[in-house]
């Protein structure tokens, strides 16, 4: 049976993290103190976690976020991780809206809603620090989705701007992470939704 410390290397609980989850069962309690250990209670604000350690290796969350808090933003997000000795895995889902007006992925270091698309990934990707990865974003779409864009887009172009402003998957599309090379990107359009998917591999120290 491997340690925690094998499991996850450099993340060993400090005496007040397990002091937090003391009357929880043992797979809880080490879920609550990885949690705030490697970060993942700071990923969103104002979030209620439910998290698991399973014996040898292994994570699991699940993660809400209550309307009606200092974002008034609701949603859920999850995360599972699956440590081998070859090839680890770990994955992150959320429905949480982020905003579509900037392209920022400067660091935030207050807990607070990421700003952009970018903010959240750069933050996953600073606590996992995947050899690869890829992010995919589901959009769904109707006719008065499409009517409204096309709408918006004539009166940008009435009012002499620029160009349109640029939505999640215009921003996902154009995503550019330090220390890492896109490998590819693909856009499908649906019926009810689009899809944007984008692959990432870390660079090599020269």
């Amino acid at each position: 049976r491997r340690a925690v410390a094998e499991c996850y290397p450099g993340k060993q609980l400090s005496g007040a993290e397990a002091e937090a989850a003391v009357g929880l069962d043992k797979g809880h309690a080490l879920g609550l103190a990885l949690s705030n250990k490697l970060g993942l209670t700071q990923l969103l604000p104002e979030t209620e976690i439910d998290a698991f350690a399973f014996e040898p290796c292994g994570y699991s969350a699940n993660a809400v976020m209550p309307r009606g808090g200092k974002n008034d933003n609701a949603g859920y997000w999850t995360i599972h991780v699956t440590p081998e000795e070859d090839s680890s895995f770990a994955s992150f889902e959320t429905n949480v809206a982020l905003c579509s007006n900037s392209t920022s992925d400067g660091e935030q270091t207050t807990l607070a809603l990421p700003t952009s698309l970018p903010t959240l990934v750069r933050r996953v990707v600073d606590i996992f620090e995947p050899g690869k990865m890829s992010v995919t974003l589901f959009v769904s779409t109707s006719d008065d989705d499409a009517i409204e864009a096309e709408e918006a887009a004539a009166a940008a172009a009435k009012a002499g701007a620029a160009k349109a402003p640029l939505t999640n998957e215009d921003i996902l599309h154009a995503l550019t992470l330090k220390g890492y090379k896109r490998t590819d990107r693909i856009a499908y359009e649906f019926e009810r939704y689009n899809l944007v998917f984008v692959s990432f591999e870390k660079r090599r120290l020269r």
